[in-house]
């Protein structure tokens, strides 16, 4: 310990005992020197960086300490208030040096790692500021306004220091680990917020508010830490939040970009793009910013805002004002873009062009913005800009980095989706330095290296899935041809494709799982075969008797779904099934013409296994052969009269995460048709959120998770069976 950390040190164990009485030091006197030692720390040209840090760190634990000490409040808030605010004001004077200087820089990661964490250990330990952020302050005072004033003073100025220093530190590491500070930092976040906005308050604390909400933005940035914001019902908060007339532009702007990160993530955008949501989300039109100060003063805080809601919205929905999207493409996003690619860090405004890339793929499932993002940006300078960022991003050593690999994953899939397009289709046959690049990164290990602390959504396809199929596209004569398949009539098994978006991969397997029972079917799809590589997928299709496409907005959006469509019924003309996963998804542009002309099945209607059976009635009508009804199932209008046993196996018919029936233990229909009348007044996502924790926690050795997907399945056929029983309820 050097001399100058000892004596913050010395000064801090003086003012502990001073309150105690075992000391004869003026707690006046301490306070001043801590203020000076404070006001002298960058000033100290022998400190290192490293040290000086470690002394504002350690400054800021034993304030923390000092904050839950009753003595504190008894003796220096009561009469050395002065003296006190002096000291916290000397803390704040330091650490705008700190920023000033750029001292953090000089950490290594680890470093900065072990600080961050050791913060939040040492916020969540406050049983101070746990009250404060609960506004559960409460005193054995004759001056309880003041002391309650003073308190929250202190407390509020002190996580203001925190919170800007943790942000500072803040790194690509941070990840699902900050999950043991739900309860002791995330849920009092909120709570703190929740209670600011909804009495119209936050103002009183706008600094605070401010910057709890750019902590929470940072740290929803990293994807791997969106779970936790999904468990505690941060989604429901920030659109409520977010649906308050009165709030700042500020407050705004971090509420939507706390929502578009969660709409980065798988499990986010599923419960945001959810029926329950979509209404209110279509409703936060942007319109808002034109009357905000900040927006008409600002015009880089204007592009951010609408970066978040456009972004937000495009991962989330398929329906869209051609005309909105378009100008936000021309005049936001392009230009965006290409700031970050001039940018040393990559990125503009806090959005990596990994981010706005994905966007751009996106986009470019949608036949109607591909002519306006490559003709009216000045076609082909823009192709000529992914072309040459591809170029740049597909060198070993880029790829060997977290977010240029994942850019390079988008770029390729643009590239794949344009390739559809006859006439984008011969730029990129002729751009012979892209395609060279393409097949040595195809033939070597590079494009299976596994990139840990990484997130990439199931919606992007790997990188040699998106190589592989826009080689194919640009080369589909290399494609082999198997024999043609024997007539079907006299076959004893049949051959059946399941194609599919790996977004749909739950439902893919619910399906599987019931039909690859059946003796009569030999199930082809790609976890069970291993199979994904085109000539491979393409392969396996020549040598099917029948296709099902399960049908959804993310089988349209996935060139690898579309890839294997056209092939099947544009190529071989093979017969399919259209398998429409839920009740709400209706095809358009390159696949609704195909789809009119054929049968099809929906689910969500009905019963689960009724529909299997309604499936497999129309594979025998193809095919040809007789297989006999998959199940009997029981009445459903006598569902209140069922017991366990009834009740297991409607949890089995519909498909349900068998472990819900476990963890639920209904025992009887009665009580399944109360429970399911219960949830109807609020939304299955409040539910879904009280519910995850305490399944979790019960099945933590088998480490079984519960998926939004598996909760909303259960709940859709609760409530089909509830209507079909409402008479008896």
């Amino acid at each position: 310990m050097n001399e100058n950390f000892q004596q913050i040190h010395q000064l801090f164990e003086q003012l502990r005992q001073s309150l105690i009485k075992t000391s004869t030091h003026s707690p006046e006197s301490i306070l001043n020197n801590l203020a000076n030692t404070c006001s002298n720390l960058i000033k100290l040209e022998w400190l290192t960086p490293i040290d000086t840090l470690d002394m504002f760190e350690y400054m800021l634990k034993n304030c923390l300490e000092l904050l839950d000490m009753t003595q504190f409040i008894d003796i220096i808030v009561q009469y050395y208030t002065t003296s006190c605010l002096n000291f916290f004001h000397k803390i704040s004077a330091s650490f705008n040096k700190i920023c000033e200087f750029n001292l953090i820089d000089n950490m290594t990661c680890k470093a900065r790692q072990q600080m961050y964490y050791r913060l939040l250990d040492q916020l969540s330990a406050s049983t101070r500021m746990a009250c404060f952020l609960k506004n559960d302050l409460s005193f054995e005072s004759t001056e309880i306004d003041h002391l309650q004033r003073t308190i929250t003073n202190f407390c509020g100025s002190l996580l203001i220091i925190i919170l800007r220093y943790l942000v500072l530190l803040h790194g690509r590491w941070i990840n699902i680990e900050l999950d043991k500070y739900q309860n002791t930092i995330f849920i009092p976040f909120m709570t703190f917020l929740d209670k600011c906005f909804t009495i119209n308050k936050h103002l009183h604390n706008k600094i605070l508010v401010t910057e709890i909400l750019i902590f929470l933005l940072r740290t929803s940035s990293k994807t791997q830490t969106i779970p936790i914001f999904i468990h505690i019902n941060y989604i429901q908060a920030c659109l409520r939040w977010s649906s308050l007339p009165y709030l700042t532009g500020y407050d705004y702007l971090y509420i939507l970009g706390i929502l578009y990160n969660i709409a980065r993530h798988d499990d986010g955008l599923m419960l945001l793009s959810s029926g329950e949501y979509d209404k209110i989300l279509y409703q936060f039109r942007p319109e808002i910013a034109n009357t905000m100060i900040i927006f008409i003063l600002y015009h880089d805080t204007l592009r951010t805002f609408y970066l978040n809601y456009f972004m937000m919205m495009i991962l989330c929905f398929n329906k869209f004002d051609n005309y909105d999207i378009n100008t936000f493409v021309t005049d936001y996003l392009i230009p965006t873009i290409l700031n970050a690619s001039m940018s040393s860090t990559n990125e503009d405004l806090n959005f990596h062009l990994s981010e706005l890339w994905i966007i751009i793929m996106k986009l470019c499932t949608w036949n109607n913005y591909i002519d306006h993002i490559l003709q009216n940006n000045e076609f082909p300078t823009f192709f000529a800009d992914i072309l040459s960022s591809c170029l740049y991003y597909t060198e070993n050593t880029q790829l060997d980095d977290i977010s240029n690999r994942v850019t390079v994953m988008a770029l390729i899939n643009i590239l794949w989706n344009i390739s559809f397009h006859d006439r984008y289709k011969i730029v990129l046959i002729e751009h012979t330095e892209l395609i060279k690049r393409l097949e040595l990164i195809r033939s070597t290990d590079t494009v299976d290296k596994v990139v840990h602390n990484i997130y990439i959504p199931r919606y992007i396809p790997s990188l040699r899935r998106a190589i592989d199929g826009l080689w194919h596209n640009l080369y589909p004569l290399s494609l082999v041809k198997s024999n043609n398949l024997t007539s079907i009539s006299n076959k004893l098994v049949h051959s059946l494709v399941i194609s599919y978006s790996q977004v749909d991969i739950t439902f893919c397997r619910q399906i599987y799982d019931i039909f690859n029972k059946l003796p009569q079917l030999s199930i082809s799809v790609d976890f069970n075969n291993g199979k994904y590589l085109w000539k491979e997928i393409a392969e396996t299709i020549e040598q099917s008797h029948l296709i099902l496409f399960l049908i959804s907005k993310d089988f349209y959006n996935s060139p690898a779904c579309r890839q294997e469509f056209f092939y099947a019924i544009y190529t071989l003309k093979k017969k399919f099934i259209p398998v429409f996963i839920n009740t709400d998804y209706q095809a358009s542009s390159w696949l609704r013409s195909p789809l009119t002309r054929s049968k099809h099945i929906r689910f969500g209607n009905e019963d689960f296994m009724h529909t299997c059976d309604e499936l497999l009635s129309m594979i025998n009508e193809y095919l040809s052969i007789k297989i006999p009804p998959i199940s009997t199932p029981k009445s459903l209008s006598d569902a209140k009269q069922w017991n366990n046993q009834d009740v297991q196996q409607w949890f089995i018919r519909n498909n349900i995460l068998s472990e819900l029936y476990d963890f639920y233990q209904f025992q009887n229909g009665n009580e399944l048709l109360l429970y399911g009348q219960a949830i109807s007044s609020s939304t299955w996502i409040n539910e879904y959120g009280r519910i995850k924790l305490r399944f979790e926690e019960k099945y933590k050795q088998k480490n079984q998770q519960l998926s939004s997907y598996d909760f909303s399945n259960f709940i859709s056929a609760l409530e089909r069976l509830k209507n079909k029983n409402i008479s008896s309820i």
